[in-house]
């Protein structure tokens, strides 16, 4: 009882992380693409390196929330699983 959710929560969960992490890799080629047209203004040059540096991180936390809700799954399964 109650079970039956926990398998479709997963599934929404690794949607939403996926999503996030196209958004990410897109904001990612954006920014480089701003930045090699950006050769003059060294300042602009070291905001977009930043933002590179966010959307990586970005990135990095999208697929490591997506292997631990890869990894959570299973184990929902043997704990709720009827016996």
């Amino acid at each position: 009882m109650g079970t039956e959710i926990l398998p479709k929560l997963l599934l929404f969960l690794k949607i939403i992380v996926g999503a996030v992490g196209v958004i990410g890799l897109l904001s990612i080629i954006m920014v480089c693409i701003e930045y090699s047209f950006r050769r003059s203004n060294k300042k602009r040059q070291e905001e977009l390196k930043d933002h590179i540096v966010h959307g990586l991180t970005a990135v990095t936390i999208a697929l490591l929330a997506y292997f631990i809700l890869s990894a959570i799954g299973p184990v929902f399964r043997l704990l709720f699983s009827p016996s």
